[in-house]
């Protein structure tokens, strides 16, 4: 895992961490299995195949597909306790389970062919504001700061650079804008157009990925 991301994890025994925390879904994956085994709570346990689902809703839409299939066989749905069960063996069972799922779900994750993997990053970035208004208006239980969200972006184009994916400067910073919070977009209009990159015409801050950079590092400081 790398350590860069090291600062940026939270998580308790009770809640599991989240996949913008870290810089791919291996290293998440990887994370997961780490939390369960040494960290994680009965409580948190039973959290842990929601928590993933939502976590990955944003962030890795064909893992998030595969951990719902894989949750709905019959050989790794999140078992029940039974009545008259005691609880010591019921969380035995859960443990069981935990690990199991987690590693086929790391198997299977690192089956995807390369062009499955470029393809789903493209979609991510596409669907990028949308998925994150889906997750804020369903009501569901992780909310990202314009920090966080930030981030994940940036997390996104460096992946789609990785893949030879990168989109183009102007498609980038007008994709990200209306994410923007209304103190940073006031701080934009204050700015003058400029030219990027030493060549083309000056473009204002909406119009540059690169020139939006500036502007949010700027601000970013005084944001929660």
């Amino acid at each position: 895992m790398n350590p860069s991301t090291s600062s940026n994890l939270k998580f308790t025994s009770d809640e599991p961490p989240q996949r913008q925390q870290v810089n791919s879904s291996e290293d998440y994956l990887e994370l997961l299995q780490l939390w369960a085994k040494e960290y994680a709570s009965y409580a948190g346990l039973r959290k842990l195949k929601g928590a993933i689902e939502v976590s990955l809703f944003l962030m890795d839409k064909a893992l998030q597909r595969g951990t719902v299939s894989l949750a709905s066989n019959p050989q790794h749905v999140l078992p029940v306790r039974q009545a008259g069960e005691e609880l010591a063996d019921f969380k035995d069972r859960l443990c069981d389970w935990t690990e199991k799922f987690l590693q086929t779900l790391s198997g299977d994750n690192m089956q995807l062919s390369p062009d499955l993997q470029k393809e789903t990053a493209w979609v991510t970035f596409e669907f990028f504001v949308t998925l994150i208004t889906e997750i804020t208006l369903v009501g569901v239980a992780l909310s990202l700061s314009f920090k966080e969200k930030y981030l994940a972006y940036k997390e996104l184009l460096a992946d789609l650079k990785s893949r030879s994916l990168e989109p183009a400067d102007f498609v980038v910073g007008v994709k990200f804008w209306s994410l923007l919070p209304e103190e940073i977009k006031a701080l934009t209009r204050t700015k003058p157009k400029k030219q990027v990159g030493g060549t083309g015409d000056p473009v204002s801050v909406k119009h540059s990925w690169k020139y939006m950079q500036e502007v949010i590092e700027e601000a970013i400081a005084t944001l929660d």
